[in-house]
């Protein structure tokens, strides 16, 4: 992959489960973290290039209940090692 993404996705209410499970099942979402408040999700993604990027981020934006989504990234290549802080 050339891209690694986070985003930072704003909810419309607290009752994230529901979101986070319609995103999980979005492919190259590889980790999904819940936090206490807004923004209540950071999704961490995998793309080929940048359209493949703003696909994913496009679909993740559409779910219900998304609010606002935030994006950072890391050109290059990525590679998952296992262990903490590995990457």
């Amino acid at each position: 992959f050339e891209i690694f993404g986070w985003f930072e996705i704003q909810c419309a209410h607290t009752d994230i489960e529901p979101i986070a499970a319609e995103i999980a099942r979005i492919d190259n979402v590889f980790s999904i973290s819940r936090f206490f408040e807004n923004p209540f999700l950071l999704v961490m993604v995998f793309a080929g290039d940048m359209a493949e990027l703003k696909a994913i981020m496009s679909r993740c934006a559409a779910v219900e209940g998304v609010d606002a989504l935030c994006a950072d990234l890391s050109l290059g290549d990525a590679c998952i090692k296992t262990g903490i802080a590995a990457l």
